[in-house]
């Protein structure tokens, strides 16, 4: 019998144990959704979003089934690229690149009214397309 109670408070400790750690992570996430939830509504930007909690896995999404135009959010996964590359040893990114005057693919950047090609390092276009409405295909 004593055995069979050991056993029984063990487990139950343990069960515990395991809805304490896990209560905290419940509050925390109730909480940024609040929050975030609060900050949108507020907002009179239609906003959307989707992340993942890669701990555990878990998502928390607001209008998830909308479709957004991309327009600037792009560049983000532009510039992540460049850099992963110029890790790998593909380029340097003081690498200079030339921007031909018929490379410009639609917006209003800076570098459209340049009558002659430009010669530019690769970190000074991230720069560029990450602060001003720069568009250029590099071919």
């Amino acid at each position: 019998m004593k055995k069979n109670a050991s056993l029984v408070f063990f487990l139950f400790a343990a069960m515990s144990m395991g809805f304490a750690q896990t209560k905290p992570q419940a509050l925390i996430r109730q909480n940024v959704e609040k929050q975030i939830r609060e900050t949108i509504e507020k907002s009179s930007a239609l906003t959307g979003f989707s992340a993942i909690d890669l701990t555990s896995g878990e998502t928390l999404t607001f209008n998830e089934n909308m479709i957004f135009p991309q327009a600037s959010a792009i560049k983000i996964p532009i510039l992540m690229e460049v850099y992963k590359q110029a890790n790998e040893g593909k380029f340097a990114l003081t690498d200079l690149k030339t921007i031909e005057t018929s490379g410009f693919v639609g917006g209003s950047g800076i570098i459209q009214a340049m009558a002659d090609p430009v010669s530019l390092s690769i970190r000074n276009l991230c720069i560029l397309m990450m602060t001003l409405r720069v568009c250029f295909g590099l071919y």
